[in-house]
C-alpha cells in the first residue's frame, strides 16, 4: 500500500541482514543523497548515533543500536496501560529500540511539516541492531506498519561510526536538514523531551484541523504541482495516537448558503481488543482478516523479491444489514485495524449520507463528494443508507454521486483510502444492479445478520458490565423473557437489534433510578443492582398484516 517516489527508500528496505552494512558504507556513492550524523538525539541516549539520508522527496533515518553484545531478545512494540513497549532476554527487559526510533521519526516529521507543509518528504525509519530478535519475522509486518525496517545480528556497527557523507548544499535533499539541524544542536538551557512534545502536540492539533476543520476541506488552498501529488499517498501514521482526540464532527462549506456537517470517528488505541469485544459478526472479522494477510503476504513477498508483482487489494467494501447490526462500529473498528497494519495512513472515519453530498444549488454535488473524499483521506468514508442516492427520479442530484466516487476511485493516487457503502440488504442489491460498474469497485461484501436473542443477552451482558450493574436472577429471568418475547413478534423490517437494546436498557435504567431515589438507597451494592421492578418493557413495531389473496 505504500508507494515510494524515488528509489531511496525501496533500495534500504530491499537490504537483507548481511548486505546492509556493506549498503551503508556504500552510500556517499549516491550522488543525489545527501547525508547527515547526529549523536544523541531525544528520547535515544548520548551514545546512540543516528544518520539521515535525503533526497528531494524522501527522508531515511538510520538507527545503530548497538547494545554492546549480541543479545537473544524478543520484541514487542506493544503498548500496555499506556506504559512503554519493551524488549524482553532471559535476565531483564530494556524500552523498545523502534519505539525511541518512531518518537524521534514524530520529532523530525513535525519540524518538517511545519517548514515545508506538503512539500514534506516521505519519512522511513532503519533499526541496525546488534540483537538477535527471536520473533523477528513474526514482527516485520508490525514495523513495516510504522514504516520501519528492522536489521538485526549486525556485529559490525563499529564500521559504521565514521562514515563518508555526502553533504554538498546544492543537493535538493540539503534543505530539509539544513532546518533540522538547529534541533539536533540543542540549547543546554531547553529540555528537548519538552521540546518534542510541544512539537508533536502542534503537529496532532495541526493535522486535525487541516482534515475535519471547520472548511473540512484539508488541503484546499494545494497548488497541484506534482511534489504534492507524489505525497498525497504518503502514509502519515506519525499521528497514531489521534485516538486521544474525541470524536465529532467536521463542517463541509459548499457555498455561502450552504454548510453540511459529517460525523468523523477517530481511530481507537486497541483495535484487535474492539473486535473480539463484539457479539456475532463472526463472518465478517473472518473477511477483515482475510484482507489483512493478503497485504501481509504482499509485504513478506515483496521484502523477499522486491520484483514480485503482488496481488490486487482493494479496500472498498458494501455492508449489508439492518439497523442495530453492528455495521457503524464494524467499519470504525476496521478503520483502526487497517491503520495499524499499514494499510491506510489514519484509520478515522467519516461518516456520511445522502443529506451530505445533495445540496440546494447546482453543482453542490460535485463539491461535496470532492471535499467528504479529501476529508477522509487516509481512512474509511462510510456512506450510510446509500440506495437513497439512487432516486426514482431520473433527475434525481443523488444520481450523481456514486459516478462521481467512482471516477475519484479509477485514480490510482486514491489508494490510501476505503469507502464504505452502507445500506439494507434487498435496496443495495438493487444499487448494484442498477449502477453497471460499481460491483467491480467495491469487490468486498460483508453481510450483517440479525441477532439471535442470546446475541443479544450477551450485547446486554456487556453493556451493562460497563456501567457497573448486575441483575437479581429473578430481574435476568423477567428480562430474557421480555427479549426472547420481542425479537419472536418482531417487524424485520423495523426491527432495532442492538439498538433495540439499548433503548430497553435505557428504560430500564430510568425506573432503576426513580426507585433508587424513592427509596433513599445508598449502599453500593444496591445502588448497582437491577431488580424484576426495574424491568418495564418498551414498545415492539408488529408486522403489518398483508391485504389482499
Amino acid at each position: 500500500m505504500f508507494l515510494f517516489t524515488d528509489t531511496m527508500i525501496k533500495d534500504f528496505i530491499r537490504q537483507t541482514n548481511a548486505s546492509i552494512v556493506n549498503f551503508m558504507l556504500n552510500m556517499n556513492k549516491r550522488k543525489r543523497t545527501y547525508a547527515a550524523h547526529v549523536k544523541g538525539l531525544e528520547p535515544f541516549g548520548e551514545d546512540t548515533h543516528l544518520y539521515l539520508y535525503a533526497t528531494k522527496h524522501e527522508l531515511v533515518v538510520v538507527c545503530l543500536d548497538d547494545t554492546g553484545r549480541q543479545l537473544d531478545e524478543l520484541a514487542d512494540e506493544e503498548t500496555f496501560c499506556d506504559e512503554q513497549p519493551l524488549y524482553f532476554t532471559a535476565d531483564g527487559n530494556r524500552v523498545s529500540p523502534v519505539y525511541y526510533l518512531k518518537a524521534v521519526m514524530r520529532q523530525l516529521y513535525s519540524r518538517l511539516t511545519a517548514d515545508f507543509g506538503r512539500q514534506r518528504p516521505q519519512i522511513w525509519g532503519i533499526l541496525l541492531t546488534s540483537s538477535r530478535l527471536i520473533n523477528r519475522p513474526d514482527m516485520i509486518h508490525t514495523w513495516y506498519g510504522m514504516r520501519i525496517s528492522v536489521f538485526d545480528q549486525q556485529s559490525d556497527l563499529q564500521r559504521l561510526l565514521h562514515l563518508p557523507l555526502n553533504d554538498r548544499d546544492q543537493l535538493a535533499g540539503a534543505p530539509y536538514l539544513a532546518h533540522l539541524k538547529p534541533y539536533f544542536a540543542g540549547d543546554d538551557d531547553d529540555d528537548p523531551s519538552e521540546e518534542f512534545e510541544r512539537m508533536l502536540n502542534e503537529f496532532i492539533e495541526s493535522e486535525y484541523d487541516a482534515t475535519f476543520g471547520q472548511n473540512g476541506n484539508g488541503n484546499e488552498n494545494d497548488n497541484g504541482n506534482d511534489d504534492d501529488n507524489e505525497n498525497e499517498n504518503e502514509n502519515d501514521d506519525e499521528n497514531d495516537d489521534v485516538d486521544e482526540l474525541t470524536s465529532g464532527f467536521g463542517e463541509l462549506e459548499l457555498n455561502p448558503n450552504n454548510i453540511v456537517k459529517v460525523e468523523v470517528l477517530q481511530p481507537m488505541r486497541h483495535p484487535e481488543r474492539e473486535m473480539q469485544r463484539i457479539v456475532g459478526c463472526q463472518a465478517v472479522k473472518r473477511h477483515i482478516d482475510e484482507l489483512i494477510m493478503l497485504n501481509q503476504y504482499n509485504v513478506r513477498m515483496h521484502l523477499l523479491n522486491p520484483e514480485a508483482k503482488p496481488h490486487e487489494l482493494s479496500l472498498h467494501s458494501i455492508f449489508l444489514g439492518r439497523p442495530g447490526t453492528g455495521k457503524t462500529t464494524v467499519c470504525k473498528i476496521m478503520g483502526s485495524l487497517l491503520h495499524q497494519a499499514g494499510m491506510l495512513s489514519r484509520g478515522h472515519v467519516v461518516v456520511a449520507n445522502r443529506g451530505t453530498f445533495v445540496g440546494s444549488n447546482w453543482g453542490d454535488e460535485e463539491r461535496a463528494v470532492r471535499r467528504v473524499v479529501e476529508m477522509a483521506r487516509g481512512g474509511v468514508l462510510m456512506i450510510d443508507e446509500a440506495y437513497l442516492l439512487n432516486g426514482d427520479n431520473r433527475n434525481d442530484p443523488g444520481r450523481m454521486v456514486l459516478p462521481l466516487l467512482m471516477d475519484i476511485l479509477s485514480d490510482e493516487r486514491q489508494r490510501d483510502l476505503a469507502i464504505v457503502l452502507c445500506g439494507y440488504k434487498q435496496q443495495m442489491l438493487r444499487l448494484l444492479e442498477l449502477n453497471p460498474g460499481l460491483e467491480s469497485r467495491f469487490p468486498n461484501r460483508f453481510e450483517f445478520e440479525d441477532f439471535t436473542v442470546d446475541e443479544l443477552l450477551d450485547i446486554t451482558r456487556c453493556r451493562i458490565a460497563d456501567h457497573g450493574y448486575t441483575f437479581t436472577p429473578q430481574a435476568w429471568d423477567d428480562y430474557t423473557q421480555l427479549i426472547a418475547e420481542a425479537h419472536r413478534s418482531r417487524d424485520p423490517q423495523t426491527w432495532g437489534n442492538a439498538r433495540f437494546v439499548a433503548n430497553q436498557l435505557e428504560r430500564i435504567y430510568l425506573c432503576h433510578a426513580q426507585r433508587c431515589i424513592s427509596a433513599d438507597i445508598n449502599d453500593r451494592e444496591h445502588l448497582f443492582q437491577l431488580t424484576p421492578a426495574d424491568i418495564q418493557p418498551i414498545p415492539v413495531a408488529k408486522p403489518k398484516p398483508r391485504m389482499g389473496f
